[in-house]
């Protein structure tokens, strides 16, 4: 975690998987006990923009973690 304003500017963190966010959504929830379905509507709205398949990727000056998510996600 992070606290305060990063020192110069933002800072993009990724790590070496790519997922769809309902993908990362239902893998969370179910790491959890979470019996819920995620049910992606692809014309939904995120944070006031329709985003494509690809939208959320990072960019490429993003920071590349070496941790994928099921490894970060044992540690929780």
């Amino acid at each position: 975690m992070a606290v305060g304003v990063p020192l110069f500017g933002t800072l993009e963190v990724a790590g070496p998987e790519e997922f769809g966010l309902d993908e990362l959504t239902a893998e969370l929830l179910a790491a959890r006990g979470d019996a819920r379905q995620v049910v992606a509507d692809e014309h939904a709205w995120f944070f006031g923009a329709e985003l494509q398949r690809r939208s959320l990727l990072p960019a490429a000056h993003a920071h590349g973690a070496p941790t994928t998510f099921r490894e970060w996600l044992a540690r929780q």
